[in-house]
Order: structure tokens, then C-alpha cells, then sequence
């Protein structure tokens, strides 16, 4: 038997598994097959175990003879070069190149067929192969990347550029998963005064997710500017849904997004909004507890926006209202406890008094410790709106 244990390098024996026609294989001083390469076992047309088969029931003289090939005629041939053989169970002639190895005999063989390849040819057209499929992947990966950057630019594009509206003041975090996610929202005012906000979460990740949100976004703009109605009007918001139902079918992307969705109106100080499947946004009215809006019906893409009702509330200085997108709350601890919103809850109570910028930041620090610094599984993002006055 031999010494040791004989190995291939990996990436050898790797190309050998796509070969049908290089191979190797080890015989122990009984002439007994003791190893061999998977592509063997291919080439001999054997499925079956072949290791412990005598080497004549493996190779024959490449000469009609009635002489059965030994072990010594190969071991005959250590440093000597090639020689040429036949396999016994088809008769295709091979080359085979035999070193003693151990007691035993080490075969790198090659089967010949035409004049125009040869084993390494072989190897080398399985390696450029291989190669040119890794560098396929390789540009449609730095493809991708390129695109999501571009989606990430874009998204980032239409963030709120300030701080501070007509009577609110604003605090947020957007980190998105990778470059571009599915998260997106906005706040901007109406020449009326009114003051427009919205936070989406398209399901799923990466540029169709990202370019879904851009397009939901870019509908909701425009229904907030083309709006003839007042804010605190219910009536406008089944329209709205309607439209985004019709315009986001959950067949056409095979995606849905969540969505919250609001309007203030600084006549009667009021606040309407529509939450479709997103959790619930919390209201922290000054000198009270916070407390989250329940109400809120199916996400969109179901065509159930009749489901979906408007909650509506008054503001008073110094109110406060958030929203955030499910990132936050199913972040796990090193024990697999999630961020439930109990934790945002009592935070947003213990911290009431600092500057809205200062808890927005100190909360998304909260959340991270809690992960214990590991990577998010999802788009994060919080917006805190302060009424002023």
C-alpha cells in the first residue's frame, strides 16, 4: 500500500470533475486500485465502486496480446515517460504516465482519441473556460454594484434637504442595507402651508426594490401638490390609495410596499394620515406618554385599499410624531431577542426632554448597542416631526 494518503491540489481535482478525459489513479503493490480521480470513474462509463479492481481488469497491453498487464509493467516505466495503453472495459487507447509512489504506482493518464487534443489541452480550454465564466460574474457584479450606487445616488437625491417646515421641525436616519434599499421617505410644504410626509418600505432589497420606492415616492408628491382638497378632509386619502392600487398592482413587480401617509393642516391644526400595513407610528403629545396608532388596514398591491382607514388628531406645541420602518424592531440581541416596540416606547418616555435631532441620533445608538454592533438585516430608518407652533 502507499506511504500516505494521496491528494490533488483542489483546484486540480476540480477541473478533473468537468474532464472526460484526463485522470488519475493509484495501485498498491497487489496491483489493486486504491484511488482515483472522480473523472475516472466517467471515463470508464463506472458508477459503481472501482477501487480494489485488479489493474488488469482496469488496463490492457495497447497491443493485442493474451499477456495480462502487472503492476511491474507500469512500475517498469517510472521516469521512462508515457506509455501507451488500452481500458479494458471499451478498449479506448489512453497514455498513461506512471511513478512509483510507496510500494505502489501513481498513473497520470490522458485518453487519446484524435491527434488534436491532449490532456493538458484539455485542462487548459477547462481553465479558460472556467475563467471567462468568473470573469462574467465578476463584471455583472461590478454591473450591479455601478447600478445600486446610482439607485442609492437617487434615493438620496430626494431626502429632505431641511430641517425645519412651516410649524414642525424635522429629525431623521436613513441607512439602507446596501447601497440602495427599499426604505424612502419625504417631508415637504404646500404653498397653502400645508406640510406633506410619507415613509414607504418596498419589500425585498437592491435596485428594483430602490426604483419602486423612487416611483411610489414620486406619486405621492404629486398627489400632495395636485391636491385641491384641505388636509383635514378624509376623502382624499381613498383616492390616493385607489391610485397607488392601480398604479402598483402587486402582480405586475411582484413586489408590495407599505406605506404611512400624511397631511397637516394649519387651519385647524390638524394631522390626517393613512398607514397601509406599516407599523404604527407614535404619538407624543407634551406631558403625556407616547402611545402608537393602531389603526391601519392591509399593505398596498392587495387592491383592499377600502380596508385601510384615516386616523386623524390635533397638534399642539411642542407634540411630537414618529414613524420608522420595520429594520428597527427586528433587530436581534446576541440572545435572538428583537428591539420590540416597547424598548422605542420607553426610550422615546426617558429621553422626552432632549432636542428632537439629539433622540433620533441617541435612538438609532440604542438600537445598534442593542445588536451588539451587528449588521442590520434591513433598511433602518426614523423620523421624528416636532410641532412648533
Amino acid at each position: 500500500m502507499p506511504e500516505a494518503v494521496f491528494s490533488i491540489p483542489e483546484p486540480l481535482e476540480q477541473l478533473l470533475n468537468f474532464s472526460e478525459r484526463v485522470f488519475w489513479a493509484v495501485f498498491d503493490a497487489n496491483g489493486l486500485m486504491c484511488d482515483c480521480s472522480q473523472s475516472f470513474n466517467r471515463i470508464l462509463g463506472e458508477f459503481d465502486e472501482i477501487r480494489g479492481r485488479k489493474i488488469e481488469e482496469i488496463f490492457l497491453h495497447s497491443y493485442p496480446t493474451e499477456m495480462r498487464l502487472h503492476l511491474k509493467d507500469l512500475g517498469a516505466a517510472d521516469n521512462a515517460g508515457p506509455v501507451l495503453l488500452r481500458l479494458a472495459m471499451s478498449g479506448r487507447p489512453c497514455r498513461v504516465l506512471a511513478c512509483l509512489y510507496g510500494a505502489g504506482v501513481f498513473c497520470w493518464g490522458e485518453v487519446i482519441g484524435d491527434s488534436s487534443s491532449t490532456g493538458l489541452n484539455e485542462l487548459s480550454r477547462l481553465s479558460g473556460k472556467i475563467q471567462e465564466l468568473l470573469g462574467n460574474i465578476r463584471q455583472q457584479k461590478e454591473e450591479l454594484e455601478k447600478d445600486l450606487r446610482a439607485a442609492g445616488w437617487l434615493q438620496r437625491r430626494l431626502l429632505p434637504q431641511e430641517s425645519k417646515f412651516p410649524g414642525w421641525r424635522l429629525a431623521w436616519k436613513f441607512r439602507p442595507y446596501d447601497c440602495a434599499g427599499g426604505d424612502l421617505f419625504g417631508v415637504f410644504s404646500l404653498p397653502d402651508k400645508r406640510i406633506v410626509s410619507f415613509l414607504i418600505d418596498v419589500a425585498g432589497h437592491g435596485i428594483t426594490s430602490a426604483m419602486m420606492g423612487v416611483a411610489v415616492a414620486q406619486n405621492l408628491h404629486e398627489f400632495g401638490v395636485n391636491s385641491a382638497l384641505r388636509a383635514a378632509d378624509p376623502s382624499k386619502f381613498p383616492i390616493l390609495l385607489q391610485r397607488l392600487e392601480e398604479e402598483f398592482p402587486i402582480e405586475r413587480f411582484n413586489l408590495y410596499f407599505t406605506m404611512i401617509y400624511l397631511e397637516y393642516c394649519p387651519d385647524t391644526r390638524t394631522v390626517a394620515f393613512v398607514n397601509a400595513g406599516h407599523p404604527a407610528p407614535i404619538l407624543h403629545k407634551a406631558g403625556s406618554l407616547p402611545c402608537e396608532i393602531k389603526e391601519a388596514g392591509p399593505f398596498v398591491g392587495l387592491d383592499q385599499s377600502n380596508l385601510i382607514p384615516v386616523n386623524e388628531f390635533q397638534v399642539s406645541p411642542g407634540d411630537r410624531f414618529y414613524m420608522y420602518s420595520d429594520g428597527i424592531t427586528e433587530r436581534r440581541n446576541q440572545a435572538g431577542d428583537f428591539f420590540a416596540k416597547g424598548l422605542i416606547l420607553d426610550f422615546l418616555e426617558h429621553n422626552c426632554d432632549c432636542e428632537l435631532g439629539d433622540l433620533v441620533e441617541k435612538l438609532l445608538l440604542e438600537n445598534d448597542n442593542f445588536a451588539a454592533a451587528k449588521k442590520a438585516d434591513d433598511d433602518i430608518t426614523f423620523i421624528g416631526l416636532e410641532f412648533c407652533g
